[in-house]
């Protein structure tokens, strides 16, 4: 992992360099599962992803997904299926958005078969292993790639 280490004065703040960093200089995570089901939940505890694996009664098509919830400021969800491009929804009709279960720490990265997601200082970035497809959540809002 990449670090800058900035000082002012008395004060040092040790701050994630996160320009430039590949996902290998992420420290990998494992959630625990629930009938293969994961959850987490960004450190802003503003964005929640559920990552359902294929073959989970939770998928309309059996198919592997990753669904993000944010929050704030307007309720959007981002859907990414084991195919097909990234879906954004703009206010669903169920708003569950977010939990405490698992805090997915800055710096980590995640894999379920057959996506991976960084968890970075300035958004989290989920992609489909397969084929590059993804989207990058900011606090700006969601780019689908």
């Amino acid at each position: 992992m990449k670090f800058k280490l900035l000082g002012s004065g008395l004060g040092f703040a040790l701050i994630m360099h996160t320009a430039g960093l590949q996902a290998g200089d992420f420290d990998p995570i494992t959630f625990p599962s629930r009938y293969g089901s994961v959850d987490f939940t960004m450190p802003s505890k503003n964005v929640e992803c559920i990552y359902e694996p294929r073959g989970s009664s939770s998928s309309e098509d059996g198919l592997a997904e990753i669904q993000c919830d944010r929050a704030q400021p307007s309720y959007i969800r981002v859907v990414l299926s084991e195919r097909g491009r990234p879906e954004m929804i703009k206010n669903p009709g169920e708003q569950p958005c977010c939990s405490d279960s698992t805090i997915f720490s800055y710096g980590r990265s995640w894999h379920g078969k057959p996506f991976s997601c960084d968890s970075r200082a300035d958004g989290l970035v989920c992609t489909r292993d397969t084929d590059g497809h993804g989207f990058r959540w900011r606090q700006a809002g969601a780019e689908l790639f």
